[in-house]
């Protein structure tokens, strides 16, 4: 069985324990196995948070956590506070922020400041934001919608073995296709959906 945790290998990847056989035999968890570890290689870092060594090593470039002092044979080696601001560039990143947005926020604070009213300014535009692409879908779904309407009318008055013009006579319809101010995204994404299912 493995033996209780020793500060030059990592003893416990994310999501297993280790058990203790010897005399004050215990389970050992991520918590006690951080605390004991006094720093971290790439590899083993990466594995507990959940994350590459190439997104690691992009954190870094990007000034997300200093970079890491080099061991002697050359191997980055993390303190293990940088455990936990990975876990939190990971849970911001989530909600939508982006390596940027936190670049400039994790420097503000690590030089002392609170940003915090900036990390909520944030986090507001992007709901305002969300809230403009929903009302963007929701237009495009209709628009669809009314066009899906349409082209079956047209389906049926067509025999199967003819074409029945459904794109010349979007093209033709006094209406505009749907508003070209949708972001090019949208497009592209519904579209990637569509022609992966089908």
């Amino acid at each position: 069985m493995p033996s209780r945790p020793q500060a030059g290998g990592l003893q416990r990847i994310q999501g297993k324990k280790s058990l203790d056989s010897g005399a004050s035999s215990g389970v050992y968890t991520e918590a006690v196995a951080v605390g004991t570890k006094s720093s971290f290689r790439s590899g083993d870092l990466a594995r507990l948070v959940g994350v590459s060594p190439d997104t690691l090593r992009l954190y870094e470039r990007k000034g997300l956590f200093a970079r890491p002092p080099r061991s002697a044979s050359g191997y980055r080696s993390y303190p293990p506070e940088v455990v936990e601001r990975v876990r939190l560039i990971r849970a911001a990143l989530s909600i939508g922020f982006t390596i940027d947005e936190l670049a400039e926020v994790l420097a503000l604070r690590d030089g002392g400041g609170a940003p915090c009213l900036q990390v909520r300014d944030l986090a507001g535009a992007k709901v305002k934001n969300l809230e403009r692409h929903i009302h963007e879908l929701v237009e495009l779904r209709d628009e669809l919608r009314k066009v899906l309407k349409q082209w079956d009318a047209a389906l049926k008055k067509t025999p199967a073995s003819k074409r029945a013009g459904l794109l010349e006579a979007l093209a033709a319809a006094p209406h505009a296709p749907p508003s070209p101010n949708l972001r090019a995204h949208l497009y592209s994404s519904l579209a990637g959906k569509s022609f992966h299912k089908e």
